[in-house]
Formats: structure tokens, sequence, C-alpha cells
């Protein structure tokens, strides 16, 4: 396997697994080859693609319309009927479940939380592996702005409907993913990043500012998210694995991508922004980010998609875990090559070229690119959709309330 001959023993390896595809026989197979390889199973929850709509089914409740008991079952006998070969594995329930195209157009807070709480229980019965979860990372660029029939929920509104519904939903993770991207977008010096958060409502109130230094916009957007925690009533500090983060890569673009003209990064230029990331400034100080190797909350960093390019999207060049080297791995699953990423622990004895491996990469297996906001084809518009789930009265937003869109 690809992916254990870049990581060697000690890596980890990153799968999404569908709710559609939940056959122990099939998965096995990857385990026993992660095993092989020496590495750590984390693995995404994910439901399956609509694609008529184009985006994630939202999973099926219970027959109450509220629990989600009979999918989370689901999943614990899934767990219970592979060997793991490990004490451990890391669980990523969802993915940026604020988005419209993560949960059947329509995202809602309070359902997800349910989802999260239930699947969560029961994970924690799973007899052949003690299983670690962790959140469905949120996405800090998403709006509280409606597109036509969908809508999105910023990242706090987000949160806070979530404790709304669940109070202590927080409290029953085992750890924080993240999805801290650069601004640009996705393009810009790790030492440039921001607190905002956008919500075009005519109702909506002025934000609380976090203390200065808290940003929820580049490759420190977790230290909000975890402010934010700690002001919903969450005592203790979770471990933070950022699961996605990257800079959109010119040299690998794919031809007739939707997002080529925002791809400026080049070699040089993102090898000089991993390192930044990653270690800081060769001499003085990181001004403006703590580098991910100098925040010991930060266990790891990955890159979306690291496998193969979605369909019709550019690459992205990928990050890495702290004090680790990521590269693309493609695992073999039933079916073709899954979505794969293995982390590679540095060599004590050497500096790994991050140039080098911007060069590898953009030859031999380009990253898949994260659309910008909003999704394509709302450039600009009136937003007109009902209000957001959560939100105390019924609003319309009125014909001149509009979104402009980032993409060209």
């Amino acid at each position: 396997m690809w992916a254990g001959r870049l990581s060697g023993a000690g890596g980890y390896a990153v799968e999404l697994v569908r709710s559609d595809d939940l056959k122990p026989e099939s998965w096995q197979h990857m385990i026993d080859l992660l095993d092989r390889e020496g590495q750590i199973p984390i693995i995404r929850l994910a439901t399956f693609k609509d694609e008529q709509n184009q985006w994630w089914t939202a999973p099926p409740p219970d027959s109450d319309g509220q629990d989600y008991k009979s999918a989370a079952d689901r999943y614990r006998r899934f767990f219970d009927a592979i060997d793991w070969h490990s004490e451990t594995v890391l669980v990523t329930v969802g993915n940026e479940p604020n988005r419209p195209d993560e949960w059947g157009g329509a995202p809602n807070p309070a359902a997800y939380a349910r989802f999260l709480r239930d699947v969560s229980e029961s994970l924690g019965r799973v007899t052949s592996v003690k299983v670690l979860v962790l959140n469905g990372a949120l996405d800090a660029y998403a709006p509280s702005a409606s597109f036509g029939r969908t809508y999105a929920i910023d990242s706090e509104r987000f949160m806070e409907g979530m404790v709304a519904e669940v109070p202590d939903i927080f409290e029953r993770l085992d750890g924080w993913a993240s999805h801290a991207y650069p601004l640009g977008p996705f393009g810009e010096h790790p030492g440039h990043q921001v607190f905002k958060i956008d919500d075009v409502r005519p109702n909506a109130t002025p934000r609380k500012q976090p203390p200065p230094g808290i940003v929820n916009r580049g490759v420190n957007g977790y230290e909000w998210e975890l402010w934010k925690l700690g002001q919903l009533g969450v005592k203790r500090e979770l471990p933070v694995y950022v699961t996605e983060s990257g800079w959109r890569h010119s040299t690998s673009q794919v031809a007739g991508a939707r997002d080529h003209d925002f791809a400026t990064v080049d070699d040089a230029r993102f090898a000089e922004l991993v390192g930044l990331a990653f270690d800081g400034p060769a001499s003085g100080q990181a001004e403006g980010w703590t580098p991910w190797n100098a925040d010991p909350r930060v266990k790891a960093v990955g890159a979306v998609r690291a496998g193969r390019p979605p369909r019709g999207l550019g690459p992205h060049q990928p990050a890495a875990p702290r004090s680790e080297w990521a590269y693309p791995g493609r695992v073999p699953v039933r079916g073709g090559a899954g979505t794969g990423l293995s982390w590679l622990p540095r060599p004590r004895d050497c500096q790994p070229c991050a140039h080098s491996l911007a060069q590898d990469l953009a030859t031999g297996n380009p990253l898949g690119a994260r659309p910008s906001w909003p999704p394509r084809g709302h450039q600009t518009g009136a937003a007109r959709m009902a209000a957001l789930p959560g939100d105390d009265v019924p609003v319309r937003y009125p014909a001149d309330q509009s979104w402009a869109c980032t993409r060209a």
C-alpha cells in the first residue's frame, strides 16, 4: 500500500466510510493493510451523495423523527464486526454539518446534536476497539445566509444551536476536529488571520468579540472554536485534530477546474507556506500565528481528499500533523481506490524538503480542492429563504438582501 510505504509505522490513515457501505467484510481488508503498514485508522462517518441535488443526504431519524438510535446502532455493529488490530480508533462524525451540501440541503444544529449524541453513545458500547469520538468539523467560512432553496448557518450559531438541544454535547467528545484553512481563499500567508462571522440576516445582532488574538479564519482557526467551547461551558481542553487544511496549488491544477482562478500558489510559495505554518520562520518569531508544531494542543493536521481530486475541482496541496509530514495515499478498498491520507513521522536525522514534497505531489497525485463559498451557481442574488432552524422569530430576507459569491 503506497500510503503505508510513505508513512511507515506509527502514521495515520484517514478514510471516509459511507452509511450505504457498512460491509465489514469489505472494509476488513483495508484495516488489515493498515495494520500491516503499522498505521492507525481515522474513520470519517458519512452518509451518501444525492446526485440529483448534489448534496450529502442527512442521516435518517428514527420513527419518532427525533432520535438516531437505529442509524447509530448500525455504526456500532459495523465497528464491532471488524478486527481493528489496535486498542483505539478515531472517528469524526460527519463533515461541516453547518453547510447545506453536507446535510441534505438544510443544515440543522439540533438534529446534528442529537445525531452526534446517539452515535457517540452507541460507539461507546463497541467492544472490539475503544472508539474516540470527534465532532464533524465546521465550516468557519460559511455565512448565515440563504441561497435559493438552500441555506447555511455560521459556526457560532450552529454551536449554540447544538448546545440548546443537547446541553452536554461537547462534553461527550474525546477531541475537537477543525478545518483551519488559510485565508485567500486558501492562498495567504499563515500570519494573515481574522475573526469574522458573516450573518446577512436582517435581524442579525452583533456578535461578541473574542479576546485579541483569537481568530476563527486562518491556520489557527481552532483558537476561536476552543474559546467558544469554553463560553458554552466546556471545562476541559480537548485535543485538536485539524482534519482539513491546505493551499490552492497552481502547478497541479486540473484542467477546467471550477476554482482555477483562485489557485495562485506555485511550488516555491507552497513550500514556504507549509514550512511557515508548521515551524514558523527560520529566524525570529512568528508574528500573527502560532506554528502548528509549537502548539501542544494540535495533535495532527491533514489534507482534504488526499487520494484523488473531486470531480470538477482543482487540487489543494496538503498540510501535515504536528511534528510530522503528510503525504497523499490511495487506500485499496472494495470497488477501487479510496480517499486516504497517511502521515509520516519526521526523521530525527534530517529535515524533509517541503519544496520536494510539493513537486512530488504536483506530479504524482494531486490533492482535491475544497470549493469556495457559496456553492457554484449562486454568484449573486436575493436571499429569499425562510428563517434558519433555531431562530426565535420566522424571518424572510427582503428582495434586496443579497450575498456576493466569491467565485467568478
